[in-house]
Order: structure tokens, then sequence, then C-alpha cells
């Protein structure tokens, strides 16, 4: 039984279950959203969550090509405050694997 299965027997026949996002949030290994739609886009599971602060407002209002328009333009100073906080890595190697990852 698969985890939308899973989830219309727990949550019963809500017309939420359309919009449910549990499937893809522990495949791409993610707790919300926002660095649900910054996975898809090939950004790594450690910095999703804080670059995901780059999305003001409802994600609704962004598409996968704007989101990365507003990556490709961050600063350097943009880089070093959104890298994981435990990483040994500079902004701008962040900056770099995600331009990689991001084509």
């Amino acid at each position: 039984m698969g985890l939308s299965a899973l989830e219309g027997i727990v949550k019963g026949n809500q017309d939420e279950i359309q919009d449910s996002y549990i499937p893809s949030l522990v495949y791409y290994g993610v707790d919300s959203e926002k660095p649900l739609a910054l996975r898809m886009l090939g950004i790594p599971r450690s910095l999703s969550f804080s670059l995901a602060n780059i999305i003001d407002g409802d994600l609704k209002n962004f598409s996968y090509s704007s989101l990365r328009k507003k990556i490709k333009e961050l600063s350097a100073s943009d880089w070093d405050n959104f890298k994981p906080k435990k990483s040994n890595l500079t902004g701008d190697e962040w900056r770099r694997i995600v331009e990689i990852l991001m084509k």
C-alpha cells in the first residue's frame, strides 16, 4: 500500500487528499511545501530549508522558472546567509553547486 493510500485511510474522503504532498515530502526528505519546491528544482536538502526563506508569501504565486530566476539573482552575502549552519563550504561554493544542479 502506498503513502497516498495510507493517508486516505487516515484522513478519510476529504477534498484535501487531492492537494496532499505527503508522499513527495517523504521522498525528498523535507517537512513543508517551500523546501519541497526547491528540492524539485535540484537544490540539496540541507540547503533547501534555509533557502526556502526566499519564497515570500504563498508558494502558489511562484513558478519554477521564477524560483530559478530568484535563486540565480542571489548575492554573495545572500549565499553566505543561506548556507547550512554546520557546513564547511562557503556561500560561493554552495552557489556553484546549485548552479550545476539546477541546469
